[in-house]
């Protein structure tokens, strides 16, 4: 769903606060003053974690398990340190999820390329066989034509030479015939 930019900008905003608070809740450290310190942090936490930002709050975690340690609550040091290291943890998974990913999609692109460029090659043997079949279909009905015609011309040489010989002939009719033979 789309938010309206003025919901955009307010998140911005907050985000951007958290980043100042941030930045803040480490010079108040580094300055020798943890309580502010863990006061900002957990607030620039408090932000982070609603927006979501795991980079960030990854970041607010280490930073708020130094100044805890700096009011020596050893506990909480310990517990902003494990959630830091989960967080971090999270975060490279992410990160090899995602390369993983790009190589899975690299792979696959390599591979449908391969695929094509085989289907291709296999197509243009095939038009070309198909070429060489519609040739020699063509060949085999020109000789069947040629074979019809000779065929046709010498049966008509013969049909002549046959009249030829019917005009030598001496035709009888059967009464002639009958005539001859002896009784």
């Amino acid at each position: 769903m789309h938010q309206p930019l003025g919901d955009t900008t307010g998140a911005y905003r907050e985000r951007l606060r958290a980043q100042i608070l941030l930045q803040r809740g480490v010079a108040l450290r580094i300055l020798q003053r943890p309580n502010e310190s863990v006061a900002a942090l957990q607030q620039a936490l408090q932000i982070f974690s609603k927006a979501d930002s795991l980079s960030e709050v990854s970041v607010t975690h280490s930073e708020l398990a130094r100044s805890l340690a700096a009011v020596s609550d050893w506990r909480g040091a310990y517990e902003h340190q494990v959630q830091f290291q989960n967080a971090n943890d999270l975060l490279l998974q992410r990160l090899l999820d995602q390369r993983f990913a790009t190589l899975r999609v690299e792979y696959d692109l390599g591979a449908k390329e391969q695929e094509n460029l085989l289907l291709q090659r296999e197509n243009e043997a095939t038009e070309r066989a198909l070429a060489q079949e519609r040739r020699a279909t063509r060949l085999q009905a020109t000789v069947l034509a040629l074979t019809v015609l000779l065929a046709a011309v010498a049966g008509g040489r013969a049909a002549v030479e046959g009249m030829k010989h019917l005009a030598e002939l001496q035709v009888y009719d059967l009464q002639s015939l009958h005539r001859r033979l002896p009784a």
